[in-house]
């Protein structure tokens, strides 16, 4: 069944940052059980982990302003309801840094509730760009032609062909 979630985690460990809390709203759509590919209309336990480790720890995982750079691109791969692409973009708004969010998946539904997750964490539609991407024919259109920063990614890896796939994703 859909499932609504709300999440709320401090921002600590970093001067830079502004104090308050990071708060994201997600549906959990249904589970396609003809589909097992559809797997990303879920939130899975390790990115609510990752996602809360991300708030309390921004610094560990880059998310704090880094000697000459004042703007950092950051992936997601296999980003599913897109929790740790909306609580990065999130943390950015608590800092100095500019920065460009980009969440990718495969799937067209999971696509689909990605997009509306992004809309209904933010008034504005550019803080993360949702976008397709195919890690077995990948295309590196704009934005994806460029290198990044920062590459996440939780719970991605279910089936040998995965790990094959994505390591040239990370690699380009």
């Amino acid at each position: 069944e859909a499932l609504a979630r709300a999440f709320s985690w401090p921002v600590l460990d970093d001067k830079e940052m502004k104090s308050g809390s990071v708060d994201v709203e997600l549906n959990d759509a249904p589970l396609q059980s003809e589909d097992h590919t559809s797997v990303g209309l879920q939130s899975w336990g390790s990115a609510i982990l990752f996602a809360e480790r991300m708030c309390t720890e921004p610094s560990k995982f880059g998310l704090v302003s880094r000697r000459h750079m004042d703007h950092i691109r950051v992936l997601e791969l296999g980003a599913g309801t897109g929790l740790l692409s909306i609580v990065t973009a999130k943390l950015f708004a608590h800092s100095l840094l500019s920065s460009e969010v980009v969440a990718t998946d495969y799937h067209p539904q999971v696509l689909e509730n990605l997009q509306m997750n992004v809309d209904t964490n933010f008034v504005s539609s550019s803080a993360v760009k949702v976008l397709p991407l195919d890690w077995q024919s990948p295309i590196y259109d704009s934005p994806l032609d460029k290198p990044f920063d920062i590459i996440l990614a939780a719970d991605v890896v279910y089936h040998p062909e995965h790990a094959r796939w994505i390591k040239p994703c990370v690699e380009h």
